[in-house]
């Protein structure tokens, strides 16, 4: 009798990048959008503010207004700084490192170290070592190490799942509004 190999759930590496890549479409249409609106706000009450000085004659130096519009400036500046990174670059290196044997949880970008956290599930302690020598050749995401790890001893197949944490070489500021 011959073999019969099923598999139900088969490997789409590529779904993950088109949907990531897709989120950050959205994410970065909608913040410029909102960005867009709070410099037009912005524009608004800096001309009311101009006419007011004009009528009463005396510059209108309010320090709770002013500080209120610094901290909208660099709220947006970090916006700007986040939408100017290479999404696109990060998630082609995520998904060149995917295996056979490993499945991943979650991606955990942390821009202020300028690391990235990944979470996986390996068969077992040969496909997670696998998966960090792939990771460590990685150009965008270099110094990739195992932060820890912890085998499933309730599972039969006692998989291991993992934490990877590595430079992502791209994760430098982009360009500000002043």
């Amino acid at each position: 009798m011959k073999a019969i190999n099923l598999d139900f759930a088969p490997r789409r590496r590529g779904r993950f990048v088109v949907l990531a890549s897709l989120a950050a479409v959205i994410a970065i249409g909608v913040l410029l959008e909102r960005q867009r609106v709070a410099e037009t706000e912005l524009d608004n009450w800096q001309r009311k503010w101009r006419i007011l000085e004009t009528r009463t004659g005396q510059p209108m130096a309010n320090r709770t207004e002013q500080n209120r519009f610094a901290g909208e400036i660099a709220q947006a500046n970090r916006i700007i700084d986040r939408l100017g990174l290479p999404w696109g670059d990060l998630f082609a290196a995520i998904d060149a490192t995917v295996v056979d044997d490993v499945t991943l949880l979650s991606v955990e970008p942390d821009l202020e170290r300028k690391e990235v956290r990944i979470s996986a599930e390996a068969k077992d302690r040969k496909a997670m070592l696998n998966y960090a020598r792939i990771l460590q050749q990685s150009k965008t995401l270099t110094n990739g190490y195992i932060v820890s790890h912890q085998i499933n001893n309730q599972d039969p197949q006692k998989p291991v799942r993992f934490s990877v944490v590595a430079i992502w070489s791209g994760a430098a500021s982009g360009g500000q509004v002043k």
